[in-house]
C-alpha cells in the first residue's frame, strides 16, 4: 500500500492530470504480475456483432484518445 513517496506522487499527479483535482486519491496498491493470458471483454457478450475495433473506438473516445496517423 502505497500514501507517500516518488511512485504514490507520480500515480497522484497522474490521475488529477487525465481525471480533475476534485479526484481523491489517499493510497494505490502496487502488485507484482506474475503471468498475463488474454481474456474476452464483456463488451462482445453485451451487444452482438461488436468487433474489436469498434470496442476500442468506444473506450478512446470515452478517454479522449484517438488512434495517432502513422501514414
Amino acid at each position: 500500500m502505497l500514501r507517500e513517496g516518488e511512485v504514490f506522487d507520480f500515480l497522484v499527479n497522474d490521475i488529477h492530470s487525465g481525471e480533475g483535482l476534485d479526484v481523491p486519491v489517499h493510497a494505490a496498491v502496487m502488485v507484482r504480475v506474475l503471468e498475463a493470458r488474454p481474456l474476452l471483454s464483456p463488451a462482445y457478450f453485451l451487444r452482438r456483432g461488436i468487433t474489436e475495433p469498434d470496442v476500442r473506438e468506444v473506450w478512446m473516445a470515452s478517454y479522449g484518445y484517438r488512434l495517432a496517423d502513422m501514414g
